[in-house]
């Protein structure tokens, strides 16, 4: 067994907020700078004063925001690193459980074939293995017969959800 897709479903979607997050920041602070180079531009040595308080304040304006994008970015830097940790957490949990899974299905396996074993001896015929392996063969093509439609049936879930998240979201934007 395997980690399923959901990981990349994840990181893909986290990218695009943190791409159109950092794309926000980055327009507002050059729309900043725009604003500083165009107050720079319109100084008139008349009024110097006036126009190095305006300077001031949009200097001050602009360290604000790079303030903020600061904090805002190293919020995010923490968050990214929470759910990283988080996310290998779950990557070993599901490893151990898949590892204990497959040692169970081995025990089970070793028991069936133990009691077909035993079988034959009690009836003094002997118990024809070959066949036992192509029933034991069946049984792991069913097994994975039903593995695939779990997971079929699992991103026709995820599907749905999507489908409705994006009705829901239409309805909103129409009523």
């Amino acid at each position: 067994m395997t980690v399923s897709g959901c990981d990349n479903l994840t990181n893909e979607s986290s990218a695009n907020n943190q791409l159109s997050f950092e794309q926000k920041k980055n327009a507002h602070l050059f729309r900043l700078l725009l604003d500083l180079r165009s107050l720079d531009a319109s100084k008139d040595k008349s009024s110097t004063d006036q126009s190095n308080e305006n300077h001031d304040k949009v200097e001050r304006t602009y360290k604000k925001a790079l303030t903020d994008y600061a904090s805002v970015y190293e919020q995010l830097e923490s968050q990214r690193a929470h759910w990283s940790n988080q996310t290998n957490e779950l990557r070993s949990r599901l490893r151990e459980k898949e590892d204990k899974a497959d040692n169970i299905y081995q025990t089970l396996a070793r028991y069936r074939k133990d009691i077909a074993q035993q079988s034959s001896c009690k009836n003094n015929k002997p118990f024809d293995m070959d066949h036992f392996e192509e029933l034991v063969l069946k049984s792991q093509a069913l097994d994975e017969d039903v593995e695939r439609e779990r997971l079929k049936n699992t991103s026709l879930k995820v599907e749905i959800s999507q489908l409705e998240q994006q009705i829901k979201k239409k309805n909103d934007l129409a009523g």
